[in-house]
């Protein structure tokens, strides 16, 4: 049971973490790109076109990249959580260092 606990719980975070990774490095990379392109401009509009021009091929570029990245980091975390035992549905049972007398086992 515990196996399948683990083996859920990992099949539900990577979805998440996957969309949480790649949105985040989209988001970060899109804005630095973007910032660089528009810092070179003196007007507003001419910058703000510029950073939006640079951040769609910063998207398309690395687009699979990102993608790539994400889905392996996502699945190394959608592993490593579970197995170790960090949510508190996923760790295994304790047993008593007593037996069912009330005393320590031998």
């Amino acid at each position: 049971m515990l196996i399948l606990k683990r083996l859920m719980t990992g099949c539900c975070l990577f979805p998440v973490l996957f969309i949480v990774f790649f949105f985040g490095t989209c988001l970060v990379g899109g804005a630095v790109v973007g910032g660089l392109a528009g810092a070179h401009t003196t007007n507003y509009e001419e910058g703000r076109a510029a950073g939006q021009k640079a951040g769609q091929e910063f998207g398309r570029k690395y687009a699979a990249l990102m993608m790539v990245g994400a889905g392996g980091v996502a699945g190394l975390i959608a592993i490593v959580v579970p197995i170790c035992g960090i949510l508190p549905w996923c760790k295994p049972e304790r047993q008593d260092a007593y037996g069912d007398q009330g005393y320590p086992r031998a």
